[in-house]
């Protein structure tokens, strides 16, 4: 996935509870009981 960000430009949407993986997004939004924190 990042490939395709870098190289071509795409955008990504990745919803996960992992936060290694968050860590290497480039922008992160965080939602808590159901709103963004």
């Amino acid at each position: 996935l990042e490939n395709l960000v870098r190289e071509r430009g795409k955008t990504v949407v990745a919803v996960t509870h992992d936060l290694d993986m968050a860590a290497r997004m480039d922008r992160r939004i965080h939602i808590v009981d159901g709103k963004i924190d």
